[in-house]
């Protein structure tokens, strides 16, 4: 599974990404945990790792990216047994990710014919 959340205030990838860590060590374990700073062709701030949901293990990446107009964030999370199947699935996502380019950026009302 993978989550995105738009945002559409000014953030820092940092807090973001610490805020949802802390929300996520509150209920689960994490194990094996390191800090990411890239996910995809977006830079950011966030973590990669193993989460202990219910007795299970899941491969997790929680990222923030703040740099640009449209902050974003990702939740990952699944099985690490499934994960050796579906993973190269999760890496076309996030080599394929674009945001959409800004309404501003792509001209505006005054430029229609």
């Amino acid at each position: 599974m993978i989550n995105f959340w738009f945002y559409y205030e000014p953030m820092s990838s940092d807090d973001c990404a610490d805020e949802t860590r802390a929300n996520l060590e509150f209920s689960y374990e994490l194990e094996s945990v390191v800090e990411i700073d890239r996910w995809g062709a977006y830079p950011g701030a966030g973590y990669a790792g193993i989460a202990l949901i219910e007795g299970g293990r899941y491969e997790i990446i929680l990222f923030c990216s703040t740099e640009h107009e449209t902050p974003f964030e990702i939740m990952m999370v699944c099985d690490a047994d499934a994960y050796r199947k579906i993973g190269p699935g999760f890496q076309h996502i996030e080599d394929s990710f674009e945001l959409a380019v800004e309404p501003e950026a792509a001209g505006s009302s005054d430029d229609a014919v």
